[in-house]
């Protein structure tokens, strides 16, 4: 019987389908962390489980599929919460920007690419859990967490790609994820001061000028 992550994460497709969207995380949680903890991290989606035209956006590497999975639901459906999908958050929050790097967590950095595919997790992972912040009402929270995953974002993801197109698939995911979230920042919080932050725009990399500050939440 097959017992990899990439397993689990499909009987959680298959429960998702079902209706028991809340379990379906379960299953997702558990997949991710099986695939963190005991597998190659880099390891890609079957080719027979990719659709016929794969979406420049769509992450072939597994843990990043999973991943973004887990974050869209979060951000997306009502009655995906922290209090409704326990496990599922706790593996969010082992992610969050700037938190001391688990044991498993440092399996990622064997290589250059672990290491960007690690940077990409966290960054939306932050992007989630400062989307769950603004769900609960909490504004300063919010801001920490955009601000850091942005920080993360523009320090150590987006250099990777400065200057040319994002490649598809993990690079181009990220780039739409960091362009999508940097507009919600605005829409929360509004724009100005002086921290500076690339942004996806037409074809290119262009530098703003954003801040955002707890201060004025």
């Amino acid at each position: 019987m097959d017992q990899s992550g990439y397993h689990f994460f499909k009987f959680g497709e298959n429960m998702y389908k079902g209706g028991m969207v809340p379990e379906s995380m379960v299953w997702y949680a558990f997949a991710l962390g099986k695939m963190a903890n005991m597998e190659d991290v880099l390891q890609s989606v079957p080719t027979a489980d990719l659709p016929v035209k794969v979406p420049d956006d769509m992450p072939t590497e597994s843990v990043a599929l999973v991943w973004k999975t887990i974050c869209e639901y979060f951000r997306d459906k009502p009655d995906i919460t922290a209090a409704t999908c326990e496990s599922a958050y706790s593996v969010l929050l082992m992610f969050a920007p700037g938190n001391e790097l688990k044991p498993f967590q440092r399996r990622f950095l064997t290589t250059s690419k672990g290491t960007f595919l690690l940077k990409c997790l966290q960054v939306s992972g932050g992007f989630t859990l400062a989307s769950l912040a603004l769900d609960k009402g909490d504004r300063s929270e919010a801001a920490r967490r955009y601000r850091e995953a942005l920080e993360l974002a523009e320090g150590e993801v987006v250099g990777v790609f400065r200057g040319r197109e994002p490649r598809p698939g993990l690079e181009m995911w990220i780039a739409r994820d960091v362009e999508g979230m940097k507009g919600e920042v605005g829409r929360c919080f509004g724009a100005g001061g002086g921290w500076v932050c690339g942004v996806w725009q037409g074809g290119e990399w262009a530098e703003e000028v954003w801040e955002v500050r707890e201060s004025q939440v």
